[in-house]
């Protein structure tokens, strides 16, 4: 291959280029000499003149922009904006362009891509350019009826072959009108070699990565880059809506804000209705009715409200009833299961996605239905035969189509610019042990999918002994989750998913009982194994294991409950449920006409704490001062860490000054007590705000807060350590 850097090379080029420039030039200037003179005659002669002129301003602007557009590229050859594309893709989309350019020219092309898609570095853009100004001068020959163009790897150079070779028609060497000055330098500035062949065809040469492989031929069947361009082209494919594109834009936006999320979402009245309909369903289970998109995203946060927007559109845009070439009422009964295993199992093992769980859960094969839109017929024949064998499925699909239904729901995420890790999640979810050990999140996520998409078999396919038997060893070897556990998160599933589908207005037709389902599995394992009365005393024991998974299940309903509502460091109600019971208390109050206090706390310096101390040590105080809480209230009281170093007490039925004298008691608390170990000097204190019902123009429970923390700030600005009680006159110490 040449090398371009030779300086030889860039001196031949450059004088080409002056020449080219200074000829053109020359012959401008003579011929407007020429027109100048026969301005007032009309003769054909002149107005061919002019004519040739027009051509060569044309040509000669044609020129320098590629010459600007070479030397960006000579100047900036390491830049962000080139990048490893799959070469056979960029191939695709030419000769795809073409046939848009040329629908009327019959030419044939036949492409033969290895079965290892080469990836060379490149800048897709100005690659497709010069590619298809060199193949349009073959392509455009209507002599030619068929045209071939061959990819290959070979010692790590990717080889491209373009030839006319054993074709019908005239054989012309049509490759004059290729601009072999400007054409050759860019290939080489990408580090390939362009030559033109003794058949009139052309070959590329690159450097690449990738094994030696023979050419397999795909000439008549459908390729993954062809279904991959009828995704970008958006052939018969229904989009998500703008609202769903604007909220997905806005969540990749470090600058933008809950609120902004919440006014695009209000713009579509639909979205709305269904969104406040989820948020106010027992899936979430809050006290008092959600009325607004804003309340929902204050009480939910930008990311869950985000999600539950998104699934709403993605429902939207596919269809929910199945018709005689698709059954898409299985399809989302089977995808609701996967998103509620999903949740559930996140929220079991605390892991802090259930939000992302649940969307991929729902989507983990958003790309059977793209195979399902464009090949209905076919793909449900592929299904019904290999549906219950995950690799064979693929296999039937990559044989299909050269990419399966991972990849390809993977790649329609892209298209619609979602969070990239819902992309990458759909694409490992039948193969987790391949994510990266370092990629936490995704691996989690990949893992989670997984698992779900082997329950929705247990719920809705046969054989559910095996199956079940499969996914709890899985659980078991994947999450550390024992078999007990996992019956719990089945029977949890089985009690939501009819309720959550029913919130997105999905009905789950098919009766689901996962104890049921779970005797069946035990009884099918047992006679393998045992005789007719063995069986008997297995279903005695399977009723009384039944009973005692229905009492654990509750007692395991209860704890999720604390967990959800408590706070893990300090083992106090966390802010999300400190907003549901302040709420409640206060409509209560108003309702009995009983004062309501609040005391916010926060704790001075606490900044420094981390920093000097280390952040160990700032966990230790927030568990001691939480401690202080517990002591310092009434049974009836509530306390909760309201965020970080802040925390918030709810006191019923309590007046202003009682409320001030349960801050100032916390207050010397934890001013007496030495909370940071072997560390004598070192003492905590606190600024605390109280705020009552008492000030009658306290309109609701979230101003109530406010008002708290209004003195909050009052007592730190005052020099800290103190407690300020909020007053409407003003704020008194």
């Amino acid at each position: 291959m040449k090398n371009y850097e030779s300086a030889s090379k860039k001196v031949d080029y450059s004088l080409k280029l002056k020449s080219y420039v200074d000829n053109t030039c020359r012959k401008i200037l003579n011929d407007s000499q020429v027109l100048l003179q026969s301005l007032s005659s009309e003769d054909s002669k002149t107005k061919n003149l002019a004519a040739i002129q027009v051509q060569n301003l044309f040509e000669f602007e044609s020129k320098i922009s590629s010459l600007l557009e070479l030397h960006e590229l000579e100047q900036n050859r390491f830049s962000n904006t080139r990048k490893f594309v799959d070469i056979c893709d960029q191939i695709s989309t030419v000769v795809n362009n073409l046939k848009k350019k040329n629908p009327q020219v019959k030419t044939i092309v036949e492409i033969h891509y290895p079965s290892h898609k080469p990836e060379v570095r490149l800048k897709p853009d100005l690659f497709q350019k010069w590619f298809f100004n060199c193949l349009d001068k073959l392509y455009s020959n209507k002599a030619v009826s068929r045209i071939k163009i061959e990819v290959f790897n070979k010692k790590n150079v990717t080889v491209i072959k373009i030839s006319q070779k054993g074709l019908s028609g005239e054989n012309d060497k049509n490759t004059k009108g290729i601009d072999w000055i400007f054409a050759k330098l860019y290939f080489e500035l990408e580090n390939g070699d362009l030559t033109h062949e003794q058949d009139g065809g052309l070959k590329l040469l690159f450097t690449s990565a990738g094994p030696d492989e023979e050419v397999v031929s795909k000439a008549d069947d459908v390729t993954d880059v062809e279904i991959l361009k009828k995704l970008k082209d958006g052939d018969d494919l229904p989009t998500l809506s703008p609202i769903a594109i604007k909220i997905v834009k806005l969540a990749s936006d470090a600058s933008s804000s809950a609120q902004d999320i919440a006014n695009v979402i209000s713009l579509d009245p639909a979205m709305t209705a269904k969104l406040l309909k989820v948020v106010n369903s027992p899936f979430y289970g809050f006290a008092k009715e959600i009325t607004s998109v804003s309340q929902a995203v204050a009480l939910l946060g930008m990311k869950a409200v985000r999600t539950l927007a998104l699934c709403i559109s993605i429902l939207d845009t596919f269809p929910s009833e199945s018709d005689r070439k698709f059954d898409y009422r299985s399809y989302w009964e089977r995808s609701f299961a996967s998103a509620v295993t999903c949740r559930i199992t996140a929220k079991k093992l605390a892991l802090h996605i259930e939000e992302e769980a649940f969307i991929t859960g729902l989507t983990q094969n958003i790309g059977s239905l793209i195979f399902a839109r464009f090949y209905p017929t076919k793909y449900t024949r592929i299904l019904e035969k290999h549906k219950k064998n995950a690799d064979e499925l693929i296999a039937a699909e990559q044989n299909s189509w050269g990419i399966d239904h991972a990849k390809l729901g993977s790649e329609l995420f892209s298209l619609w610019k979602m969070p990239a890790i819902l992309g990458q999640t759909i694409l490992y979810h039948h193969s987790p042990s391949k994510v990266p050990e370092n990629n936490h999140d995704l691996k989690n996520l990949a893992t989670l999918v997984y698992l779900s998409e082997l329950s929705s078999r247990v719920l809705f396919d046969g054989k559910k002994s095996v199956t079940l038997q499969h996914l709890k060893t899985e659980y078991k070897s994947l999450l550390k989750i024992d078999e007990i556990e996992v019956d719990e998160i089945m029977q949890l599933v089985s009690n939501e998913i009819e309720i959550v589908a029913g919130e997105f207005n999905f009905t789950i037709k098919t009766p689901i009982d996962y104890a049921q389902i779970l005797q069946n599995a035990n009884i099918e394992l047992a006679k393998i194994n045992l005789d007719y009365e063995q069986i008997n005393r297995a279903l005695e024991n399977e009723k009384k294991r039944a009973d005692e998974l229905t009492l654990k299940l509750r007692k395991a309903n209860k704890l999720l409950e604390e967990e959800v509502n408590t706070d893990g460091l300090t083992k106090l109600y966390n802010h999300r449920f400190f907003f549901e019971l302040v709420t409640k208390e206060f409509a209560n109050a108003q309702r009995n006409n009983f004062p309501l206090s609040c005391i916010l706390i926060d704790i001075d310096f606490f900044k420094k704490v981390n920093d000097i101390y280390g952040h160990q040590i700032g966990d230790k105080v927030l568990e001691r001062i939480g401690k202080i809480l517990k002591e310092a209230i009434r049974t009836g009281d509530f306390a909760a860490r309201y965020g970080g170093e802040e925390f918030a007490i709810i006191l019923p039925n309590t007046v202003v000054d009682k409320a001030k004298m349960v801050a100032e008691r916390i207050r010397k608390s934890a001013e007496n007590k030495n909370l940071i170990d072997n560390f004598e000097n070192k003492k905590i204190t606190l600024s605390a705000g109280v705020a009552s019902t008492e000030n009658n123009n306290v309109a609701n429970a979230i101003e109530l807060v406010g008002l708290a923390d209004k003195a909050v700030y009052k007592a730190k600005k005052e020099g800290r350590n103190r407690v300020v009680v909020y007053s409407h006159d003003k704020l008194k110490i």
